[in-house]
């Protein structure tokens, strides 16, 4: 007495558990043949599409969750995500922006974004952001790692120097602090 629609989506689900992404994916497109709009649907058929390695159906599927409700959250975030893994930098910071108007206090949304600002060569802007994360936690050696990327891509060595300084007051000497503070110093 199942709608057929619902069938599909429950066997397009049962296949994302035992890991057959591809087989999933096939489920869900049936499903969505009778209900297009099923949110569920659509994100598990993303999810399966990105575990695939294809990343160009997940962003159509991602793309037409936005197409439905064009205020989720998650749907923005993982658009971004699914973009800076194709590399189409500028289109995951437009998402990431575009998550951060729904939520702006998510901390690794701005360390997503910040970082994508740096692969594109825009690292002063992605200064500002690893700043503001260390003002709300300063403790986060992730952002001072990312921070002293940022000064190297400026050639602003003393900068990237404390930034390590900082990371190993926290935690300790490691074999790749050492290796980073000696580029640094070498560069400089």
């Amino acid at each position: 007495n199942e709608p057929l629609d619902h069938v599909l989506a429950e066997l397009g689900f049962l296949h994302v558990e035992a890991d057959c992404f591809k087989e999933a994916a096939l489920y869900f497109e049936e499903s969505l043949k009778y209900n297009p709009d099923n949110i569920e649907v659509l994100s598990d058929m993303a999810y399966s599409y990105e575990m695939l390695g294809d990343y160009d159906n997940a962003i159509v599927a991602t793309n037409k969750i936005l197409d439905v409700e064009s205020y989720t959250y998650e749907a923005w975030v993982n658009l971004g995500k699914l973009y800076s893994l194709k590399e189409e930098f500028e289109k995951a910071i437009d998402a990431f922006d575009f998550a951060l108007t729904i939520n702006d206090s998510d901390q690794n949304i701005l360390k997503l974004k910040a970082r994508c600002l740096t692969l594109i060569g825009r690292a002063e802007e992605a200064i500002v952001i690893f700043r503001d994360l260390l003002s709300v936690d300063p403790e986060d050696t992730s952002i001072l790692l990312l921070l002293a990327e940022c000064y190297q891509s400026l050639e602003m060595y003393d900068d990237a120097l404390e930034s390590l300084e900082r990371y190993q007051s926290i935690e300790g000497i490691t074999e790749e602090l050492l290796s980073k503070q000696a580029y640094l110093y070498l560069q400089k």
